[in-house]
């Protein structure tokens, strides 16, 4: 109703209008007050009520509810049901025919009878009218039917879903994740162990059946590299092939052939040498450098020990010595830089890699003249550039010496600052090269590596 509308019905004398014939059972009748009912209720309360709308467009006008009252307020005749899946509707829009509130009601796949995985108040309502069926369960001929769950909050043993854990043995169509319905069938069937795969291959790997854990206890965090342990040979070593060889017993892995003077004997402990010094504290000896890289490892080293730690013949005379590895460093109060010149800490530093499984790295002479600059720089003490690596990947030890020394320093951390940063520096398995300076006045060795 407009304003020019109210206004030309006053100035009519707010004549009643003619009632309609009704030959129809929605007819509405007119409301005579606009703010109250009929029946006296106010029209801002008014409940939608679907006994009163008449004409089944989900909305109840006043004059719809006006007449629904007028003719003795009729149930709404229930539509024909000829289908399971039929929905009684609700008689109150604040309670289910349960009484349940509806906003209390929670998903429940047995109600949810047309299988659009949403369960409206009517699906409801018609449920509980039927006594509350359990759905009927989809035939299983395969054994990773999942059983769903019956409650979105907890798994059928009571277990809240939001703390459920992965189980290899539950994930039955082997995606490596594992649902609720995967877990609760699970559950159901007795939690049994998943079928171990055939293995007809010595490298097969048993699957860790914890993932915080090793199958002897251990922290996964804390496994160390173990060449035995590596069944394929690929210089890493997995869990799967750690818990394989605790289970076969911790097998040494089968020594290769030896036909070759130079080859080196593995080593069984990767902290002590076969002689039992630690790897640590090796030195580097030219004796049992047998290929002649200027890089005793630590296979040479047990390989010459084995072999009666034998003099390296003398080279023929008049034939100037070789050394692939000279780098030129021009830096004042310095002389030229070797790998010959910190062998030890260079030997130390590879030996200390091998006992983790780690590569070697090799001397680089740009790397050595920039630490060599950077010593003088420096000094016996830090600046700024240091802390922000301007200069490169660089570690500084002072007063550690230049030898095997600053390598233990470092790994240990010994008066360090920036924890465990020197450690880490050591053990990178990404860099490849290295170059040392020294500055003898200050006692400061400088690492740069790359």
């Amino acid at each position: 109703m407009s304003y020019d509308e109210y206004n030309n019905w006053v100035n009519n004398g707010r004549p009643e209008a003619a009632a309609p014939t009704s030959d129809a059972a929605t007819t509405e009748t007119p409301a005579t007050n606009n703010n109250v009912a009929v029946d006296g209720t106010n029209i801002a309360d008014l409940q939608y009520k679907a006994n009163a709308d008449t004409d089944g467009d989900s909305f109840r006008s006043v004059d719809e509810y006006n007449n629904w009252v007028n003719n003795g307020r009729p149930e709404a005749a229930a539509p024909t049901s000829d289908a399971a899946t039929t929905e009684t509707p609700a008689t109150n829009n604040t309670v289910a025919v349960d009484g349940t509130n509806i906003a209390d009601l929670q998903y429940n796949a047995n109600a949810d009878t047309d299988g659009d995985s949403f369960m409206s108040v009517d699906e409801y309502n018609n449920w509980v009218n039927n006594g509350r069926p359990e759905a009927a369960a989809p035939a299983s001929d395969v054994a990773t039917t999942e059983t769903p769950a019956t409650n979105n909050n907890v798994a059928v043993d009571g277990t809240n879903i939001a703390d459920l854990q992965y189980k290899a043995n539950a994930d039955t169509d082997g995606d490596s994740f594992m649902s609720e319905d995967e877990y609760n069938y699970w559950v159901n069937n007795g939690r049994p162990d998943a079928a171990a795969p055939a293995s007809d291959v010595a490298t097969t790997e048993t699957p860790a059946t914890n993932n915080n854990v090793a199958v002897d206890g251990t922290n996964i965090a804390d496994l160390q590299y173990h060449a035995n342990a590596d069944a394929n040979g690929d210089g890493l070593k997995s869990v799967d092939e750690y818990n394989n060889w605790v289970n076969n017993g911790r097998p040494e892995a089968v020594a290769p052939a030896s036909d070759v003077a130079t080859t080196e004997t593995p080593a069984t402990n990767n902290k002590v040498a076969v002689d039992g010094t630690n790897i640590a504290d090796l030195q580097y000896n030219a004796n049992a450098d047998a290929n002649g890289d200027g890089f005793m490892s630590v296979d040479e080293y047990n390989n010459w020990v084995n072999n009666g730690r034998p003099e390296a013949a003398a080279p023929a005379e008049n034939t100037p010595a070789a050394n692939n590895n000279q780098a030129s460093n021009n830096n004042a109060g310095n002389s030229t830089a070797t790998a010959g010149s910190y062998a030890d800490a260079m030997n130390a530093m590879n030996s200390l890699r091998a006992s983790y499984g780690l590569a070697p790295v090799s001397y680089d002479g740009g790397l050595a003249a920039t630490a060599s600059m950077r010593a003088a720089m420096l000094a016996g003490g830090l600046d700024s550039a240091h802390f922000s690596q301007t200069y490169g990947y660089e570690v500084v030890a002072i007063q550690f010496g230049s030898g095997a020394g600053v390598i233990s320093a470092w790994y240990n951390e010994t008066n360090m600052i920036g924890a465990p940063g020197h450690r880490n520096w050591l053990l990178n398995p990404s860099i490849r090269y290295v170059g040392f300076g020294y500055d003898a006045n200050t006692a400061t060795f400088v690492g740069e590596a790359r």
